[in-house]
C-alpha cells in the first residue's frame, strides 16, 4: 500500500488521527508521501504511532 497526502487542509482532526493510527494494522505499508499539510502535533503523534515498527516504509517529505 502506498499513501499520498498532498495539499490538505486538515479539518477533521480527530477522524485523520484515527487513519493515521489504523496504518499500523496494515501488513504492507511501501511508501508514504507528503506534502503542504497543515499537521499538528496531534496528527504527527497519531502517524508516528501508525508507523512505528514497520519493517520497510519509504517516506518522502516536502518542506515548502
Amino acid at each position: 500500500m502506498q499513501l499520498t497526502f498532498e495539499n490538505n487542509n486538515i479539518v477533521d482532526v480527530e477522524g485523520m488521527c484515527q487513519v493515521f493510527s489504523y496504518l499500523k494494522n496494515i501488513d504492507k505499508l511501501e511508501g508514504i508521501n507528503f506534502r503542504c499539510n497543515n499537521f499538528n502535533e496531534r496528527l504527527i503523534e497519531a502517524l508516528a504511532d501508525g508507523i512505528r515498527m514497520k519493517k520497510e516504509l519509504r517516506v518522502r517529505a516536502f518542506v515548502d
